[in-house]
């Protein structure tokens, strides 16, 4: 029973990410290496007929696709249950998947990542957050990083 009220909760949220501010073209698809710098509080429930989201500031250490030009980013993690990032813990490394959208159906002011006065141009909807290393190298800044040998460490 449990896996059928998962299954459908899943399948509402999924239906839902599907407004028209949110554009999954390659072009607004973001996926980078990230250090978790705060982490908003849970709203205290799932999605289910409402969209619940739960904030988390990252600093981007690495991005492995799409551009990005702030050094920090606020990410709207779509929540099935209120616990769910329970195990993110500020300090830890996490490979981030996000696709960008200009509004969302419902948008979460958690008083501390985000005010209601706050003015916001894009979202970032995570849609994979992985604790460990992404796989990709590619700095922040589109240089190379100190020490880097392409002839030892091949090519991005």
């Amino acid at each position: 029973m449990k896996l059928v009220i998962h299954l459908l909760l899943l399948t509402i949220s999924v239906g839902a990410l599907a407004t028209p501010g949110l554009v999954l073209n390659k072009g607004h698809r973001l996926v980078f290496e990230g250090r978790v710098l705060a982490i908003g509080p849970s709203p205290g429930y799932g999605s289910g007929g409402v969209q619940a989201y739960q904030l988390v500031k990252y600093h981007i250490k690495h991005l492995c696709e799409g551009d990005y030009d702030g050094a920090e980013i606020v990410v709207d993690h779509l929540l099935l249950n209120p616990d769910e990032l329970k195990d993110l813990k500020i300090g830890d490394v996490a490979c981030v998947g996000v696709t960008k959208s200009k509004d969302v159906n419902s948008r979460w002011n958690d008083g501390q990542l985000r005010y209601e006065s706050d003015k916001i141009d894009a979202y970032y909807i995570a849609l994979d957050t992985f604790i460990r290393n992404c796989r990709c190298r590619r700095p922040k800044s589109g240089l190379l990083p100190s020490g880097f040998d392409k002839s030892v460490d091949g090519l991005w």
